[in-house]
């Protein structure tokens, strides 16, 4: 999955998880003020996608922490990377042929 097919409330919370470090969904409702169902949906997705890992609150046990998965965020970043290459490379061609195409009609 690339960052433009994560829901945008999961991009949300990961960009908050991201610069705030490991928080509760609790308190990312509080600083986001989000919806809880909202906030579980973003989770869930983040966990699902191996995004976001969540660890047992041990103050709290109805209360995990999440914190962002560094490895699997700098894998997709890679991934979205070479992605964006192969796009840049097939637009590149796409307009080199066009623009010769037209430029032969002219002359």
């Amino acid at each position: 999955m690339i960052a433009s097919e994560l829901p945008n409330s999961a991009i949300i919370v990961l960009s908050s998880l991201t610069s705030n470090g490991p928080m509760t969904p609790k308190s990312i409702i509080k600083k986001l003020k989000l919806p809880s169902r909202t906030v579980t949906f973003a989770l869930r997705t983040l966990i699902d996608e191996k995004i976001v890992r969540k660890i047992p609150n041990l103050t709290d046990m109805r209360q995990p922490i999440y914190h962002v998965n560094l490895d699997r965020v700098k894998e997709l970043q890679e991934s979205n990377e070479k992605k964006l290459e192969e796009m840049r490379k097939t637009v590149d061609e796409k307009l080199h042929d066009t623009l010769e195409k037209r430029l032969g009609e002219s002359f």
